[in-house]
């Protein structure tokens, strides 16, 4: 089969870089401010004198309003970090009860999954349906140290507006309408010389995102994966939780 999207290693794709954003990514930040504020400081050892002109005083206002306003959204996201981390992520067990026994015909052959909860949160399954012609992988994540703003920061497309098509295929958001609720999803697809691959992204209860993706599978087998997973299920856990 050919691999265009999907690779065995691929469900482990989103749990390492959760996993590299919690162990490094405040430390490089904290230390690039240490290295920016030492590189102002030799400035003003050098010169005394103020770094603008009598010209710039009009823009000094401005300025200091563009600084409280970063300092504004620097401190809602680490109030969001701080939330999320009072949540613990559901086992993954739990989370691999959802995944369907079945896909288009195909069972599931593999699954994966792991739990982290030592100070933060971060749970997550990765399912995978293979046989000669497809291979259809469904990976459902509990970022349950995020939420808000600093939880659409792992799934960009979220709240974005993405509408592209053309003869071999398209990629969108969207707003997927179920009996239980809204949500916010991203779908892409190709073909190309009679091979299709797709993707299919949803985002459920502020917290678990719910990947699938497809090679050698058309958008309808996604739309079954994510229709035979219980988002109402998700919600309950998250409910459970608060």
């Amino acid at each position: 089969m050919k691999n265009h999207l999907t690779n065995p290693a691929r469900p482990k794709v989103l749990a390492a870089i959760v996993f590299f954003f919690l162990s490094t990514g405040c430390q490089v930040t904290l230390e690039e401010e240490d290295s920016v504020s030492e590189d102002a400081q030799d400035a003003v050892d050098e010169n005394d004198a103020p770094m603008y002109s009598e010209d710039d005083d009009r823009n000094e206002d401005l300025s200091f309003g563009d600084e409280d306003a970063l300092m504004a959204q620097g401190n809602l996201l680490i109030g969001e970090l701080e939330e999320g981390a009072r949540r613990s992520p559901i086992n993954w067990r739990e989370l691999e009860e959802l995944l369907p026994n079945r896909l288009d015909g195909v069972p599931l052959n593999l699954t994966e999954g792991q739990t982290i909860d030592f100070g933060t949160g971060l749970s997550s399954v990765s399912g995978q349906y293979e046989d000669e012609e497809q291979e259809v992988t469904i990976v459902i994540a509990d970022l349950a140290f995020l939420s808000g703003i600093a939880a659409h920061a792992m799934a960009d497309w979220i709240g974005e507006e993405i509408d592209r098509e053309s003869d071999r295929g398209f990629e969108r958001t969207s707003i997927f309408h179920s009996r239980r609720g809204e949500y916010p999803s991203y779908e892409k697809y190709h073909r190309d010389q009679g091979h299709e691959s797709c993707e299919l992204h949803s985002w459920v209860a502020d917290r678990f995102l719910v990947a699938i993706s497809g090679d050698g599978a058309s958008m309808s087998v996604c739309e079954e994966a994510r229709d035979r997973i219980s988002f109402r299920r998700l919600e309950r856990l998250a409910e459970a939780d608060d």
